[in-house]
């Protein structure tokens, strides 16, 4: 839901044909037409996208964002030459941001001792100043 609004507050921008200034040119041109074409002729076989996306250019471009951000690999596999124009705006390549992996938090037990190097139980050192 936060995508989906975050790219309506996009389009409240400063923008040119829904889009920030930003996009290259070419891209806004590609952008506009393709819309143009699926509004017009919306696909039946098009399951990975919401037909609420077909109401207008605004749901479009939201949900369509929603789903570049939220399941880029399945998009990218769906529609790589929408991938590819949404990549190009967003300036962002999401898939890539998939392989990454999550930062793990070190746990550490209360009589364990403290990772600062006091010599102290955690218990009685830092832990006070994480709470």
């Amino acid at each position: 839901m936060g995508i989906h609004e975050f790219a309506h507050l996009v389009e409240l921008e400063d923008v040119e044909y829904g889009l920030p200034p930003e996009v290259p040119w070419p891209v806004v041109k590609h952008w506009v037409q393709y819309v143009a074409r699926e509004l017009a002729h919306p696909p039946e076989n098009r399951s990975y996208i919401r037909d609420y996306a077909y109401k207008n250019e605004s749901e479009f471009f939201a949900v369509l964002a929603e789903y570049f951000f939220k399941s880029p690999d399945l998009l990218k596999m769906k529609d790589p030459q929408l991938y590819g124009m949404l990549r190009e705006m967003f300036h962002q390549d999401t898939v890539s941001l998939l392989k990454l992996k999550p930062l793990r938090r070190v746990k550490y037990g209360r009589n364990d001792p403290c990772p600062c190097g006091s010599g102290k139980k955690y218990k009685h050192c830092c832990l006070l100043k994480v709470v």
